[in-house]
């Protein structure tokens, strides 16, 4: 036997900031994206979530995206 390491492959958690007209969480029709908002990335430590200094900032249409994360636990 020989031992195997598994190299996780990295991945990204992306969305958009939007106005929730009708205050129910879902994107309807019309609800404009939200464009230059700036947001962080938390990671879960064990025990709390701690900022790990990653931004990013929405596009004209309010799309943001982190790439590159290992798998693990996030909140932005």
């Amino acid at each position: 036997m020989f031992p195997l390491t598994q190299i996780p492959l990295p991945s990204s958690i992306a969305g958009t900031v939007y106005v929730d007209g009708n205050v129910d969480n879902v994107r309807s029709t019309g609800e404009a994206g939200i464009g230059g908002v700036q947001l962080q990335l938390l990671a879960w430590d064990g025990s709390s979530y701690t900022l790990i200094g990653r931004t990013a900032t929405t596009d004209s249409q309010g799309e943001y995206r982190f790439d590159n994360l290992l798998p693990g636990m996030y909140r932005v």
